[in-house]
């Protein structure tokens, strides 16, 4: 894991997020900024919770740390400056590699929450590797749009905003199309040729005297499907003042549909192993 403790916080926030899968009472964001009182500049908090009672609100905010070493007791006196100055009600730390004796025992005094977030093999209510997912790639597009009889066709070729329509824009509509149609087109696993054609496509050729817009077009995208495996990783979360689990995680990132990715979650809790898809932002 990268230093910075980028992946750590994703992986919280996607655990944090399946704990919380159904409940209206609770708002997760990942990053979140706040106003430094002292400062009035925003400060970054890695993971916070939002819970909405009655009459208030209370905040939680989760710092995620993945250092070579334990947390010790300056980084403990600085979240809890950092937490004080923002306003949180409640701050918890959350460490890839535990913490000292005297980082909790500070802690403890702070009201500070101290977790952990292990790496293990494996859990044995989970026995696979990782989930297959089936997934699709487009690997070329080509768009032949056609304008009425007597078009200048030295123009420029936006969209219904007057912006120059761009390849990445046709990638990106194409994927759509691909999305829209995922009925009609084969998922089968090798490569594919589809062609989609368009009245009135929302595309125009703009001059310096005119703006026409296209009669049709016709997109042509070549994909390929592939079975891909999706490895998971394994975490066990818990509380290291408790030494209690709060939950066991298998956490696999997988695409969910053109250049987008989740995190599929499973989770232990009460009343079983819960399955949840966590978006990346």
């Amino acid at each position: 894991m990268p230093k910075d403790g980028r992946d750590l916080q994703r992986l919280i926030r996607s655990i944090e997020s399946a704990k919380a899968a159904g409940r209206t009472d609770l708002k997760i964001e990942s990053p979140a900024y706040l106003v430094d009182k002292l400062t009035c500049k925003k400060r970054e908090h890695d993971v916070l919770l939002t819970y909405k009672l009655d009459h208030h609100e209370v905040v939680l905010a989760l710092e995620c740390r993945d250092r070579s070493r334990p947390i010790g007791t300056d980084a403990v006196e600085a979240f809890r400056s950092k937490c004080e100055s923002t306003g949180v009600h409640r701050g918890i730390l959350i460490s890839a590699k535990g913490f000292t004796k005297p980082a909790l025992t500070k802690a403890a005094v702070y009201n500070i929450g101290c977790l952990t977030l292990d790496a293990v093999d494996n859990f044995n209510w989970c026995l696979a590797p990782g989930i297959v997912v089936t997934a699709r790639h487009i690997t070329h597009t080509h768009l032949n749009v056609n304008f009425p009889k007597g078009t200048d066709k030295n123009g420029q070729i936006v969209t219904d905003d007057g912006k120059p329509y761009v390849p990445k824009q046709i990638n990106a509509m194409a994927g759509n199309i691909l999305t829209s149609n995922s009925d009609k087109v084969s998922f089968e696993p090798g490569r594919h040729q589809v062609p989609f054609y368009m009245a009135d496509p929302p595309l125009f050729m703009q001059s310096a005297t005119e703006r026409v817009q296209a009669v049709n077009a016709t997109f042509t995208i070549e994909y390929e499907v592939k079975n891909e495996l999706a490895l998971f990783t394994f975490r066990k979360y818990g509380d290291a003042t408790t030494a209690l689990d709060i939950t066991e995680a298998a956490v696999a990132t997988m695409p969910i549909g053109g250049d987008k990715t989740a995190d599929f979650v499973l989770t232990t809790g009460p009343q079983g192993i819960s399955v949840t898809l966590v978006p990346h932002k």
